[in-house]
């Protein structure tokens, strides 16, 4: 008879070399308020990786919404300082409506979803059963689905982000593992997909892969066992079966899984999350999934017309592991998407602002461009800094739109109080660049040789790095101190339309001509309508209005133009991805930017 085994495990007994935690892990260790306040929901919260899970993130000052099944166990978790006990069981539908009204009702939001809760079946592929087969789907790959849906609307209004437990079994399979290792395979495959559905509407994906960690795995094995009436007797593979079985059930002596629950705070909190984290306590654990790995892809390239030699698959390799984690060659990534004053915006006490600082703040409208080996950023934002991190090196050059305060002030941290950079380019106007050299505290960044000024002209190509070709656009805007352009960005094959800021679209001359010819465009929506500020005449505020964009760019959008809106003032209804104006710009094709938006360069 097949043997059925309840929860998460892996049977690759592996030699105990310690390995220390890596930087990251020893970095958010030492943190001590990541979460800011910010919710998650863990299922599987009551023991285990969980449960430490669970612990770690309170004690970063996220507020933890621990899922658990058993009421000793939700009153052990109620007991916890920031942590609420909810009940859920992720193959119960009514359990997960429950929890979201919980969520909801709690008044936090929720940013962060850790699909932890998972089984393991053990049993040879030619007698499990299909009722099995059943019991560890439903958990392992239906359960995530399950709550992600329930849960999306939530994450996608915070831009958040979502984690899911797999294991090094992701990549390995074992003699009757298969059932639990092909539930692991389909949450790498779900990852994946999720990632790229979800990247749209700003919500970050990640996986967590560990290894064999302590646990009271093999205990509650035995207890499963018993109490459903397996047997291994009448088994083609009695004889391994039971080897399995008579393994020492103890793993006190295995690591906490400290790490595993780190992994999952750096993929909740970093403003750099990773796709794949895998986790596990020794050398020889990491060698085998990674020779595992290598070892289908030798199998895959072996035998067939296009198989590649060992020099190319070298080569290939080597690329790969020189290539930079973030964005790519030839795309461009979204590194803020807020009106000047950012959001929350200084001095706003209304439902708009009201809280964000202690959840989420929303950086000022930028971009990154990204050529051969170096990257362009547009414009230099009150947020400069972070939004450099974001990318995680040096800019090689910066270009400028025009002088107002969300657009150029970011150069200030240039000078000797801060970076006191050598030399750095900044590209701009003819009147721009009077604007910086005879008006204080500019002239002191140009004096000090600091930024190097070079000046674009209008309409004509100009290259700021190798691989990237732009073309500076005049657009109609206020012109206190600087005149202001938009850009025309050649990266790789695309073309792409920036515009953040400009009066309206009727007095721009060259509107037809441009929208016509580009396959990407981010655009000023500043305002959705003339009802954001109330007391104020907004036909003084010179923004075109969403919906006369709309209108305006619409032929171009049939026609492919994929059209991206921001530079969104704190008022504006979009910031929240379920209000009926978000729903109007999707509906009829368009696309709200966020913050890491990636456009890739077209196929």
């Amino acid at each position: 008879m097949c043997l059925a085994i309840s929860l998460a495990l892996s049977l690759l007994v592996l030699p105990d070399c310690a390995q220390e935690p890596s930087p990251s892990a020893q970095d958010e260790s030492a943190s001590i308020n990541l979460g800011h306040g910010r919710a998650v929901l863990i299922t599987g919260a009551s023991t285990g990786i969980g449960r430490r899970t669970t612990e770690i993130f309170a004690e970063h000052g996220f507020y933890v919404y621990a899922g658990a099944r058993k009421e000793k166990d939700l009153a052990a978790l109620d007991a916890l300082d920031n942590v609420q006990g909810v009940r859920l069981d992720v193959t119960i539908e009514e359990d997960i409506a429950q929890a979201v009204q919980t969520v909801q009702e709690g008044g936090r939001g929720l940013y962060g979803l850790i699909n932890n809760a998972g089984v393991a079946v053990v049993a040879p592929m030619l007698e499990v059963s299909e009722k099995d087969l059943d019991f560890q789907f439903d958990v392992n790959v239906y359960g995530p689905i399950r709550v992600t849906q329930a849960f999306a609307p939530l994450l996608m209004e915070s831009q958040g982000r979502v984690s899911t437990t797999s294991s090094i079994s992701g990549f390995l399979s074992w003699p009757f593992g298969g059932p639990y290792t092909m539930s692991k395979h389909a949450v790498e495959a779900y990852t994946d997909a999720l990632a790229q559905e979800l990247q749209p509407f700003g919500v970050q994906v990640s996986v967590v892969e560990p290894g064999n960690f302590k646990s009271n795995i093999f205990v509650n094995l035995a207890e499963r066992m018993k109490s459903n009436g397996y047997t291994t007797e009448g088994s083609l593979y009695q004889q391994g079966l039971d080897r399995i079985l008579n393994q020492p059930l103890d793993r006190s002596n295995m690591k906490e899984p400290d790490a595993v629950a780190l992994a999952f705070l750096h993929a909740m909190s970093s403003d750099a999350p990773r796709l794949r984290y895998m986790v596990v306590p020794n050398q020889g654990e990491a060698s085998v999934t990674l020779q595992g790995t290598m070892n289908r892809l030798a199998q895959l390239n072996q035998g067939h017309e296009y198989s590649l030699t060992r020099e190319e698959l070298l080569s290939m390799f080597a690329k790969t592991l020189s290539s930079p984690v973030g964005p790519a060659p030839g795309s461009i990534q979204v590194l803020g998407v807020a009106q000047d004053g950012g959001r929350p915006q200084l001095g706003c006490s209304k439902e708009c602002c009201r809280g964000l600082s202690a959840q989420i703040s929303h950086r000022v409208a930028s971009l990154a461009v990204i050529g051969e080996s170096d990257w362009v950023l547009i414009d230099a934002t009150p947020d400069i800094a972070e939004q450099i991190q974001d990318i995680g090196t040096m800019p090689k050059a910066i270009v400028l739109t025009h002088a107002h305060i969300g657009h150029y002030l970011g150069l200030a941290q240039l000078g000797r109080e801060v970076l006191g950079a050598d030399g750095m380019a900044v590209w701009c106007s003819a009147r721009m660049a009077d604007f910086l050299r005879t008006q204080g505290p500019w002239s002191q960044l140009v004096d000090l040789g600091n930024i190097e000024l070079h000046v674009f002209t209008p309409k004509e190509t100009f290259t700021p790095v190798a691989g990237i070709s732009m073309r500076a656009l005049p657009v109609p805007h206020r012109d206190e101190f600087s005149d202001t352009h938009g850009f025309s960005i050649a990266h790789g094959p695309s073309r792409s339309l920036y515009i953040p800021d400009i009066d309206r679209w009727e007095d721009w001359r060259q509107f037809a001509q441009e929208a016509g010819a580009h396959d990407f465009a981010l655009l000023d929506a500043t305002f959705f309508d003339d009802h954001e500020l109330p007391g104020r005449d907004m036909s003084q505020i010179p923004h075109p209005r969403v919906g006369d964009s709309m209108s305006r760019w619409q032929p171009f959008v049939e026609q492919g133009l994929q059209v991206y809106f921001l530079h969104l003032n704190h008022t504006n209804p979009l910031w929240d991805s379920r209000s009926p104006a978000f729903e109007e710009v999707q509906r009829r094709g368009y696309h709200v930017a966020h913050r890491g938006l990636r456009l890739p360069t077209k196929d």
